[in-house]
């Protein structure tokens, strides 16, 4: 595979009407789960706080309190659990943040509008949070049995210190009382919690990002982390709830459903007592969440620019071989100049010929007379061949969606061509984007797209939609041989 390292790549990415191609479904899943598992031992001091604090019944030492005892009880405690809170990271975003987009694609099946409303957000997170929530409960048990040990003299209880049985050990006493179901204690506790922390998480962040975007910021690490921040605060607010009855019922110090249990706080100790933990919650949550994004956009747009190149070299590659007519691995002047003629039938022989002498001068480094991949590409890298490259650009999108052959796109081929780029698409959309194409293209209303009216309205398609569409049709279906 040609490689451009070295070469100007922003001046091709400029060039070339190439955009990368939409992050594989595999990476979408997996980097929500690393990047949340990155992030885990920078917040998980504040969820051990925020833990301890939960199951206080009463006033307890607040969080500098906690922080103050457990270090000078043992340093180690501030860390407590962290295995499981890892590993309920890993599990419960693979499938928070992973599987969001795809349910978001369901539930905003609607081209035409890009932009989803705040209510099919918060579907879409509703959906994936509640599965995401219940698949790591496992782990979010174990995670809560282990931070949950009391501390000395935290709270009054008075009793002693570091704890003695780790999750590995807590992990087989569920089991052995409980047996699998023991690991889903409290789960319809668990699935509430993941609809009300990703319907809203997500959707205040997607929002907020967009909006930032729309009013100028650029897509940056710190717009990512303020956007964060932001929601991690809404999220903790709408949450805390719902987390303070979990955790009861996690660590066994309330008996019953979920409501009754919440019955029980409020009449015991009223409804501020929903609000306990919210500080190291959100002191969790808030830091947690900032890293989350940070690492999960930095890794999609790393993902992105790696796609984007090899997208491409892709190009670049077959546009080469396109001109390349005997297949040697070189382009000669000959081979060049027939390339011109066919993107240009107006163009004459002779004017094909001077072009094709003014490229070899600045393209054939080497002086041998043909022109090979690394100096073609190093040529279209620094703009020399612009306009070859846009020709053939033009060549590759119309014989891709002439399937006849026969000089003309007509409507059956046009929508064929937007069936295979947008596949699963319903048919009423598929014959709405064939006919804003077919009215921008056919100036003269015969019902086919010449390939003079194609060029014509290649860089000036004004929708969007239509131009990636046909833009991305080209890149898709290869440059065939000329």
């Amino acid at each position: 595979m040609l490689m451009l390292q070295g070469h100007d790549t922003e001046s091709l990415n400029k060039l070339l009407a190439v955009q990368a191609p939409p992050l594989p479904q595999w990476q979408s899943f997996i980097f929500p789960a690393v990047a949340s598992t990155m992030a885990a031992p920078f917040s998980n001091p504040f969820g051990v706080a925020k833990t301890q604090a939960q199951l206080i019944q009463g006033k307890g030492g607040g969080i500098l309190g906690f922080f103050r005892l457990a270090i000078s009880t043992d340093p180690k405690i501030i860390q407590r659990g962290l295995f499981p809170v890892m590993m309920r990271e890993t599990s419960q975003n693979l499938f928070r943040i992973g599987a969001y987009q795809p349910i978001m694609d369901c539930v905003h099946n609607c081209p035409e509008n890009s932009s989803p409303p705040a209510w099919k957000r918060m579907v879409a997170g509703g959906i994936s949070g509640a599965l995401g929530f219940f698949i790591c409960n496992p782990f979010e048990i174990v995670r809560t049995k282990v931070q949950a040990q009391p501390i000395a003299a935290l709270g009054g209880t008075g009793i002693a210190a570091t704890p003695t049985v780790g999750p590995y050990r807590i992990a087989q006493n569920i089991l052995e009382t409980g047996g699998t179901k023991g690991f889903f204690r409290a789960g319809g506790a668990s699935v509430a919690l993941g609809v009300v922390c990703t319907s809203v998480n997500l959707t205040s962040y997607t929002l907020l990002h967009e909006h930032a975007l729309e009013k100028g910021y650029q897509d940056t690490p710190a717009v990512d982390m303020t956007c964060a921040l932001i929601s991690g605060f809404v999220s903790a607010l709408a949450m805390n709830p719902i987390d303070v009855v979990r955790t009861r019922l996690f660590a066994g110090s309330a008996q019953g459903g979920m409501f009754q249990v919440a019955y029980q706080i409020f009449k015991t100790e009223g409804p501020s007592a929903f609000m306990k933990g919210f500080v190291p919650s959100f002191l969790r949550i808030g830091p947690h969440f900032v890293l989350t994004f940070a690492f999960l956009e930095q890794m999609r747009r790393m993902a992105k620019d790696h796609n984007l190149q090899r997208a491409r070299e892709a190009w670049i590659l077959g546009i080469f071989k396109s001109m390349d007519q005997d297949g040697n691995g070189e382009i000669d002047e000959q081979e060049l100049q027939s390339a011109l003629q066919a993107a240009d039938p107006s163009r004459d022989s002779a004017t094909a010929k001077k072009i094709a002498r003014d490229v070899f001068v600045v393209a054939d480094y080497d002086k041998s007379g043909s022109i090979d991949l690394d100096e073609f590409t190093h040529a279209a890298c620094t703009q020399k061949l612009d306009h070859i490259i846009q020709e053939q650009q033009r060549v590759a999108l119309f014989r891709s969606l002439d399937t006849d052959g026969n000089g003309f796109i007509t409507e059956d081929e046009l929508l064929e061509g937007i069936a295979h780029k947008f596949q699963g698409s319903d048919e009423r959309t598929l014959q709405q984007d064939m006919r804003r194409i077919l009215q921008q293209a056919d100036t003269n209303n015969d019902g086919k797209i010449s390939f003079e009216e194609l060029c014509a309205v290649f860089d000036s398609l004004e929708d969007l939609q239509d131009s990636r569409l046909l833009r991305n049709r080209a890149h898709i279906a290869g440059v065939p041989a000329l």
